[in-house]
């Protein structure tokens, strides 16, 4: 799934801008300020992934979930489009992400006409 590219690119990133707004001779300011940038960004992500994979590590939780991403057409096309991210990972526990194209947007794998 190129699991982590997004997540190295998005870091990168962050490190550019952080580098940019301190400048060359404020490194202690570069750092604090690309810190809060991953925090921002990867914390929330982080804290779901790690309470999902202590709920997939079961049985029952698993079956669960696989239960749930079969309901239907959406949960089923929805999911795929989460696991390729073309949302962040978080995103439903994070309502400072929502905006109005959530989930409706080109996703990264979707069929021709």
């Amino acid at each position: 799934t190129g699991e982590g590219i997004g997540q190295a690119v998005l870091t990168g990133r962050l490190a550019a801008e952080a580098l940019l707004a301190a400048g060359a001779l404020e490194p202690h300011v570069a750092r604090a300020h690309y810190e809060h940038a991953v925090r921002h960004h990867l914390l929330a992500d982080h804290r779901m992934s790690h309470v999902l994979s202590k709920a997939l590590a079961h049985e029952r939780g698993a079956r669960g979930a696989i239960r749930l991403i079969g309901t239907s057409d959406w949960t089923r096309r929805n999911f795929a489009r989460w696991m390729f991210e073309d949302e962040p990972r978080a995103v439903l526990l994070t309502p400072s992400r929502w905006h109005r194209a959530l989930l409706r947007r080109p996703g990264a794998y979707r069929t021709t006409a």
